[in-house]
């Protein structure tokens, strides 16, 4: 007999709001939708999304694709930590795996009913058998960090596979150019970003490394470098 109420059950899908609200009432559990849409895709009954007819990109590594239409999600996660409805999605195509952000506010996540009775029947299982709500939530979070610790491995090995783009290497002569340089003036304060940024422009007019471009390059190795320290 299904747990599912028959509000939820005739329809022919749910969106991620009223799917993570069907699971609370059922199981007590209350999961975010990035949580349940791994729990479903890893149980074979994935959430869907409809992509815009005009195309979203799409990354595999350094492959970009533009995808339209409905796609199974295999695998969801928190796409920004400041905003709960961006989500960073991934599908299947031609054997690839390709990940892009959407905003779940115009492009909701959709959950079919048996999807979630399986999901539900897998909770009250895991309730049944566990001595608290406690520690089947920490399953769920147990199984959320391990998916999480292979997709940054996945990221970190397609980022090792794909070659510096061309204008990193440009930025990068044009630095040494300037490292090689005399120092006419002491300068204890060192130089601002921007200085920086002007002189390769006045020095090198070349195709590549214009203000924008240099600001961007600039920006993500001022990340990486806090990232690591």
């Amino acid at each position: 007999m299904s747990r599912l109420p028959a509000k939820y059950r005739l329809l022919k899908r749910l969106d991620q709001q009223q799917a993570t609200q069907a699971v609370a009432e059922v199981t007590g559990v209350e999961i975010d939708v990035f949580t349940l849409a791994q729990s479903c895709s890893d149980a074979g009954t994935p959430a869907t999304v409809e992509l815009p007819l005009m195309g979203t990109t799409m990354w595999h590594g350094p492959q970009r694709r533009d995808f339209s239409g409905l796609h199974r999600i295999t695998a969801a996660r928190k796409g920004d930590p400041y905003y709960d409805f961006k989500a960073s999605i991934t599908i299947e195509a031609d054997g690839l795996s390709w990940e892009t952000s959407i905003d779940l506010m115009q492009r909701p996540m959709w959950f079919t009913p048996l999807a979630l009775e399986a999901l539900i029947d897998r909770l009250s299982d895991y309730k049944a058998q566990s001595s608290g709500l406690l520690q089947l939530q920490e399953i769920l979070e147990q199984e959320r960090i391990a998916r999480r610790a292979l997709e940054e491995e996945r990221e970190a090995r397609l980022t090792a596979e794909a070659p510096p783009k061309p204008s990193y290497i440009l930025v990068i002569s044009a630095l040494l150019e300037l490292l090689k340089d005399p120092v006419e003036h002491a300068r204890p304060n060192g130089r601002p970003q921007s200085a920086i940024i002007g002189e390769i422009l006045d020095r090198f007019p070349l195709h590549g490394l214009s203000e924008r471009n240099l600001e961007e390059v600039f920006s993500e190795a001022n990340k990486a470098r806090k990232k690591i320290e």
